[in-house]
């Protein structure tokens, strides 16, 4: 079977869920990113080892929402929200989901991709290097999550916008 990496389907919810639970704690997160991709505003992608699921990675087709990147970078879709399953890290994975959202983007007429990274996410970071993004811009990361209290809670990150020229 080996590493297949397609849309997301309704039934991988449940298995997203149980398997890649959201690291910032929002319940329904992937229900929301597959309910986007009915309507045409992202595409998310899951990855499948050996028919497992093993990782996922969004396409927001409108770009990165930090209004400091936003207007730098209009027209310019975002990779984002990739993550691997812990045990299955290092297989070339997120590699190649990295590189389906790349085709995507492509088959849309896409000239670039961008995608933020934490900036004190290295690992992260030679990854994407190693694939040919670039540093584009520094930025405050901002979301929301919902505490189990039900109390909203603002969070933000230190990051870098990266792009690359497909």
């Amino acid at each position: 079977m080996g590493l297949v990496v397609d849309d997301c389907r309704a039934a991988d919810i449940p298995v997203l869920v149980a398997r890649l639970p959201s690291p910032t704690g929002r319940a329904g997160i992937h229900a929301d990113r597959y309910q986007a991709q009915q309507v045409g505003t992202c595409t998310y992608l899951v990855a499948r080892l050996d028919g497992q699921l093993a990782g996922h990675v969004l396409i927001e087709w409108s770009g990165c929402q930090a209004s400091e990147v936003y207007h730098d970078f209009l027209g310019v879709p975002e990779i984002c929200s990739l993550l691997v399953h812990r045990d299955l890290r290092g297989k070339g994975i997120g590699t190649a989901l990295i590189a389906a959202a790349e085709r995507r983007a492509a088959e849309r007429g896409r000239r670039r991709v961008g995608m933020g990274v934490a900036t004190d996410n290295t690992r992260a970071q030679a990854l994407y290097q190693r694939l040919g993004y670039r540093p584009a811009r520094a930025y405050l990361n901002r979301w929301t999550v919902m505490g189990a209290d039900g109390i909203r809670r603002h969070k933000t990150e230190p990051s870098r916008y990266l792009i690359k020229d497909l």
